[in-house]
């Protein structure tokens, strides 16, 4: 006789009271583990249950009301497009008649106003040397608020005598002078610096003479002439015995 303890007593006896009815062997025990099994969950039904970070996107239900598979929620990648390809469209966009009618334009309305500039800063020189264009410089210059004159042109003056004297009032000193234009074309009157000096060549006073003051009408000097220059100076009792004269643009 066998003697059993009462854990292994009990331990069949629980075995014994789950088996089903008419099947007290291991087998049924098998087919009911067999069954649970199958009664796992779908893979909608887990999809359904997981985290909201890793479920993955299922598809809605179509008319007849069945979901479609979870592969063919996939999306498929787009095709790569190789670099040089990319390149020629890029190359191809910026041939085309828009892009390059665009860039002519654009390149008309710089040049224009390049050439703007430049006309207006040499509109003086232009008219001298081309005087067909000076109507219609004077009237561009009508429009933006400019004026045309004669051009400035140092280099082309040229000082070639200058004589002080005095008068016969006391204080009172002439001075006469010529200034000689070896340009081809007319240039603007400049304005003389009068420099006095006493016996020992300091200086003791200095004189400007604008060419408001000099010629009130001015026009300029013309080509390939001179222009004489007379003036009286009040220079009350100072000791005067030298000079200089110096032409300049203010």
């Amino acid at each position: 006789m066998v003697a059993r303890s009462e854990g292994d007593f009990a331990a069949s006896h629980w075995a014994a009271s789950r088996l089903p009815e008419g099947d007290s062997s291991w087998t049924g025990i098998r087919k009911r583990k067999s069954k649970s099994k199958d009664s796992r969950p779908s893979r909608a039904e887990s999809a359904r249950h997981a985290p909201a970070e890793t479920r993955p996107v299922l598809p809605e239900n179509t008319a007849g009301g069945e979901s479609q598979s979870y592969a063919a929620t996939q999306q498929i990648p787009l095709p790569v497009v190789p670099a040089f390809v990319r390149k020629a469209d890029r190359a191809e966009r910026w041939r085309s008649p828009r892009v390059v009618g665009a860039q002519w334009a654009l390149a008309a309305v710089l040049a224009g106003g390049l050439l703007a500039q430049v006309t207006g800063q040499s509109r003086d020189l232009l008219a001298a040397r081309v005087p067909a264009t000076a109507p219609v410089l004077a009237a561009a210059c009508q429009w933006v608020g400019c004026e045309v004159q004669a051009p400035r042109s140092l280099g082309h003056l040229v000082l070639d005598s200058s004589h002080l004297v005095q008068t016969a009032r006391p204080g009172e000193l002439r001075l006469s002078a010529e200034l000689r234009n070896s340009a081809a074309h007319v240039v603007r009157t400049p304005a003389l610096e009068v420099s006095f000096t006493d016996t020992q060549g300091q200086l003791v006073a200095r004189k400007v003479l604008l060419p408001s003051e000099l010629r009130p009408k001015d026009t300029g000097i013309a080509p390939e002439s001179s222009w004489q220059v007379d003036v009286v100076l009040a220079v009350a009792n100072l000791p005067i015995t030298g000079f200089t004269v110096e032409a300049f643009y203010p």
